[in-house]
């Protein structure tokens, strides 16, 4: 499986980057490297004066979980199909008259991780049916995809279904049992929500027969709801039942999901490693202040012009010092000094299997590797050399992951997904108004025209595996913003 990066907005305020980094089974551990540019115009007012570590750790949000595992449907009800959670949820139920907790926790945990791999998947497939779509297949082979995707759906359904009466056994406790009714649920609102979404892109591509036949299926999922009491229908006429509706969704979604996110907690040996680095600095910094400041009193008048203009460049030498040196530890001793570390803990197995370490550094676009500058200026601007230098965020995210002992505790994973989001509200205070109107002469008449105002912020993304920097996937997106948020991503092309 090849590590890669997917990036969107969330929202208008926020960029998430999702980056998928393989396990290798056979290798103790696996070792990823991601470094990100971005190269801010002098407008927005980045520079290392106006913003810092803390403030930008501080608009940044990590999650890191489990990829899920890329099982088609017609493999879920296969019962050959040992990684299928349907086949370990009926063998587990078959072989264990009495479940201890141990077994039901098992249990929760297969049934959590069928609802992931069912949405996952069928997320996945309407996707591919909508780009069949975009390249004008025939109709007839359209219709028979989406019949077969509506029959592997009624099949898994159905067979999860069924196990119902087993959920009834004295035997089960009752939260295995509100497990399966919850993700009976949930399933039931993916499988209308995806349905709802196929049939009208069905439709805007012109494939009306397809479409009946979702359409003809559309009712069903609301109804076995209503039959089964589950309190997530939508109606017209009842807007605080809908709000508890949505509400039950999004909480039944937040909980299936609970089963594949991974624990982090700060990672005090190495931060207390950088704390001594960063008292180093700070000491050698001093010293040189101190003994500039004897060696001032020794050789001027005190108060005089020449002693006060020591003073002010020791001061000032004292502080480039610092920096100096914290630079250097941070350039020479990576694995040891970051501005954020934690240990990754899976929650299956209670144990560290995992170090996130990341750092950032604000500079200017002169201060780039000549590699990445040829990257960001690919696309053309002919006032590039009157505009002040760009301001570069440059931030780097270290991930070593124990591969084998993750392989051993989850037959089922292939890789880990972390997704990382970062809020920009605070970056567009500095912004012009977003748009400003012009005059047009339109048919002798005088229109004014509002034309927007944008920005654009470039986005270089590197990602490799460690030792092998020189098979590095690198990506080059431009974020179009305005002072309200933002405006869209567009990737430029290689």
């Amino acid at each position: 499986m090849e590590y890669h990066c997917r990036i969107r907005n969330h929202g208008r305020h926020q960029l998430e980057l999702e980056v998928d980094y393989p396990l290798v089974p056979d290798q103790l551990r696996t070792s990823y490297l991601l470094e990100a540019l971005l190269f801010t115009p002098a407008s927005m007012n980045l520079s290392p004066s106006r913003t810092s570590p803390e403030a930008f750790f501080g608009n940044l949000v990590t999650y890191t979980r489990y990829t899920v595992a890329p099982i088609p449907l017609a493999l879920l009800i296969d019962p050959g199909n040992d990684k299928s959670p349907l086949v370990r949820i009926r063998r587990k139920l078959d072989s264990t008259p009495i479940l201890t907790s141990k077994d039901q926790a098992e249990l929760v945990y297969e049934i959590k991780t069928l609802a992931n791999i069912y949405a996952f998947q069928l997320r996945r497939r309407c996707g591919l049916i909508q780009e069949s779509l975009a390249r004008q297949e025939p109709a007839a082979l359209v219709e028979d995809t989406v019949g077969q995707f509506l029959t592997n759906i009624g099949l898994v359904l159905e067979r999860f279904r069924g196990l119902h009466a087993r959920f009834l056994e004295p035997g089960v406790d009752e939260y295995l049992r509100e497990a399966h009714r919850w993700t009976d649920e949930l399933m039931s609102l993916v499988t209308e929500r995806e349905q709802f979404n196929l049939h009208r892109v069905l439709l805007a591509a012109g494939y009306a027969a397809a479409a009946d036949t979702v359409l003809a299926h559309l009712p069903r999922q609301e109804k076995y709801r209503r039959e089964m009491h589950y309190p997530s229908v939508i109606a017209p006429d009842t807007p605080v039942e809908n709000e508890v509706a949505l509400y039950r969704a999004h909480m039944l979604k937040k909980w299936s999901e609970s089963a594949m996110y991974m624990g982090r907690t700060p990672n005090r040996t190495a931060n207390q490693v950088g704390q001594v680095l960063m008292g180093i600095a700070a000491g050698a910094a001093m010293a040189f202040a101190v003994t500039a400041a004897f060696l001032t009193d020794r050789y001027f008048a005190t108060y005089s012009l020449p002693w006060a203009l020591m003073i002010i460049l020791a001061y000032i030498f004292k502080d480039r010092l610092k920096e100096f040196f914290r630079g250097f530890f941070l350039r020479t001793m990576p694995y040891l000094v970051s501005d954020r570390m934690e240990d990754l803990i899976d929650p299956a197995i209670g144990r560290k299997v995992g170090v996130s370490r990341a750092r950032v550094r604000f500079c200017d676009a002169r201060a780039v590797h000549p590699d990445l500058l040829r990257i960001r200026n690919r696309t053309v601007n002919p006032f590039r050399h009157v505009l002040k230098p760009e301001n570069v965020i440059h931030f780097q995210k270290e991930i070593h992951l124990r591969s084998s002992l993750l392989a051993d505790a989850h037959a089922r994973l292939e890789s880990i997904t972390e997704i990382i989001r970062l809020r920009l509200s605070s970056w567009f205070t500095m912004l012009d108004d977003p748009e400003e109107v012009r005059d047009q002469l339109v048919d002798g008449q005088v229109v004014p025209i509002p034309c927007r105002r944008v920005y654009h912020v470039h986005l270089i993304l590197q990602l490799a595996e460690r030792g092998k920097e020189a098979e590095a996937s690198v990506y080059h997106y431009v974020v179009i913003v305005t002072r309200d948020g933002i405006e869209r991503l567009e990737l430029v092309d290689g």
